[in-house]
Order: C-alpha cells, then structure tokens, then sequence
C-alpha cells in the first residue's frame, strides 16, 4: 500500500482545487496515541453543488460548528446528529475519489480524515465533510493513500 501524506494548512484556490496546504499530516507524536474510529453514519461528504460555501468557510479554520439544520444545506436532509453531539464542517482531501472512501477517526484530542483509494497516486483535490462530534476536535489532519 502506498501512502501520501497531505502538507501544511494555508490558501484557498477554486473548487475542487488542489489539496496542497489544506490538511497537515497527523504529528508523529500523535500516531503513537490509541486511535478511536468515527463511525461512517456519522459523517458525509458535501454535494459538490455546496462545496465552494464550505471552502469558504473553511477558509482560515480547519472545522467550524454548524447548526443541526446545515446538514440539509450541505446535502444530506436526512441526516441527524442528536444531542450532545454536535455538527461540525471538516476540511478533508482526496485523490481518485471515484474508487476510494473517507475515514475520520480521533487521535487523542485530535481528529484525522482518511481517504483510502484505487489507482497511482495523483494531485490531492480539496473537500469538506459534515460530521456529528462527541467533542470539537483539538485539531484536524489528513492522511491520503491507496493501492496501485
């Protein structure tokens, strides 16, 4: 399997732009931390239709608390988050995205987003995620891999 680690946070481009500087690599410190894996029915990826008002959002942040009615505005009307839980927008990336899914899972305090997929390894593209939190993340990091 073949991992690419995602750089440092900064910039904005278009939609869909390239994922450079959008998520940091969890610390090296932090991977020796027990992990605790997000359950996939607590989080969905935004409809592309939503993704420029979420990038936008996300634009100085890497997560941003939401109400309980913008999970419907991002794309899923269905979707709850029941209390004490709460809804956050997550900056993720990903590569291939046809043939791969996304993970969240805590890392300690922090949270990591996965996306694992087929095929060689290309440019990262930017993405958001609404996700229904125990807590707010202390920070937020991505990881990108795959098998050829």
């Amino acid at each position: 399997m073949k991992r690419l680690i995602v750089g440092p946070l900064c910039f904005l481009l278009a939609s869909g732009a390239h994922a450079t500087n959008w998520l940091s690599p969890p610390l090296a410190a932090d991977q020796k931390t027990p992990v605790q894996e997000v359950s996939t029915s607590d989080f969905f990826e935004v409809a592309v239709s939503k993704f420029d008002t979420a990038e936008d959002r996300l634009k100085n942040k890497t997560f941003v608390s939401l109400i309980s009615n913008e999970a419907s505005y991002y794309g899923h009307p269905e979707f709850q988050c029941v209390a004490p839980r709460r809804l956050y927008l997550v900056r993720a990336a990903y590569d291939n995205g046809g043939t791969g899914e996304f993970s969240m899972y805590w890392q300690g305090a922090n949270l990591v987003v996965s996306h694992m997929s087929l095929g060689p390894a290309g440019d990262p593209r930017r993405s958001a995620l609404v996700a229904c939190l125990s807590k707010a993340p202390g920070a937020v990091y991505g990881v990108i891999g795959g098998a050829l």
